[in-house]
């Protein structure tokens, strides 16, 4: 009777996760390795707890029966760990200047057409937070290792050519944490981003020459910066730490490094500047719009975060889902219209 609750148990639990994972995923939603994948996480916790009751059980049979269980449970969670899907973090979204095509970091960088046709081009196997420059035919983006922290690297539209930012002083390179990104001038001529030095420890928002000239820091503590269309001034992020002695939220700030204004919002994602000057920032209805100043505030697409402004106005690209499935969904500020770019 127990054996066949918990089984009863765990093909429910199987069916509920199917569902909310592949139906809105259609076509292709399913498919038999999907069925193996999550029969081999389910049915071993069914195992488990069948086999813990049934090895207290008085019954000799019951009992050995339960200890097997337990054993092929144990070995089950092996199996499901190997088996069970890795979907890498989709992130760092970044439109090419004519808005035909979105760059993005999942295991390295990646291109994709913006209206869904093609399968997406790899360019680079390391890398996140890609930037394309003004006249799309470089790319900057962070490479390195997770323990070191990223360093700051460029590299053809193409995925060709790679090479690292290295400072006119004696410093190796530039340490820019990972998923905090880089932003170009409107020229093409320098790079905005948010990290240090190597060696200099001075952490905040610089801005260097493409090569490798002119290093300088706009202000202390920051990340996640994005150079206006005008060229004037860069919104960027603080997020929460008191260490930092500046508010959490988003920050306008002169590229001279004054005349800094707070934005309202919760800075969970990064914000990015429209074509006609305002900004996109994550706020509690989900993302909203505002002029620089901070006025002017309204909803662009509600209950979604991170959604990320083509430079022609006309769509707006987001990430869907986390872990086992992630989309990059493309739509109209409308949502009357929407493109699934990765599933």
């Amino acid at each position: 009777m127990v054996l066949g609750s918990l089984g009863l148990l765990g093909v429910a639990l199987f069916l509920v996760v199917s569902l909310t994972f592949w139906l809105d995923g259609l076509p292709g939603a399913g498919t038999l390795e999907d069925v193996a994948v999550f029969t081999a996480l389910l049915a071993p916790v069914a195992g488990l707890m069948a086999g813990f009751l049934g090895r207290r059980s008085p019954r000799r049979r019951t009992a050995v029966l339960g200890s097997v269980l337990s054993v092929l449970a144990i070995a089950g969670f092996g199996v499901a760990a190997i088996l069970l899907p890795h979907d890498p973090s989709v992130g760092g979204l970044a439109w090419t200047p004519d808005s035909t095509r979105i760059a993005f970091a999942e295991d390295g960088i990646w291109v994709a057409s913006a209206d869904g046709s093609g399968e997406p081009t790899q360019l680079v196997a390391t890398g996140s937070a890609p930037a394309w420059s003004s006249d799309g035919t470089t790319i900057c983006y962070v490479a390195g290792s997770f323990a070191d922290g990223g360093d700051l690297w460029l590299m053809d539209a193409d995925g060709r050519n790679p090479r690292k930012v290295r400072p006119a002083d004696a410093h190796d390179g530039i340490w820019a944490p990972f998923g905090v990104g880089c932003s170009w001038s409107p020229d093409g001529t320098r790079i905005v981003f948010g990290g240090a030095p190597q060696g200099d420890g001075s952490e905040g928002i610089w801005i260097v020459d493409s090569d490798g000239s002119g290093l300088r820091r706009v202000v202390e503590w920051g990340d996640a910066p994005d150079w206006s269309p005008d060229g004037t001034r860069i919104v960027y992020r603080v997020q929460p730490d008191p260490a930092g002695g500046q508010a959490e939220g988003y920050w306008v700030i002169d590229v001279d490094g004054t005349g800094r204004t707070a934005l309202p919002g919760q800075s969970q994602d990064v914000a990015r500047w429209t074509a006609d000057g305002r900004i996109v920032v994550d706020c509690p209805e989900g993302t909203c719009i505002t002029d620089a100043d901070g006025s002017n505030r309204a909803v662009l697409l509600p209950d979604i975060i991170g959604a990320v402004p083509s430079p022609d106005g006309t769509r707006v690209a987001y990430v869907k889902g986390t872990g086992i499935k992630t989309d990059i969904i493309v739509t109209t500020p409308d949502q009357t219209t929407e493109t699934t770019l990765i599933r």
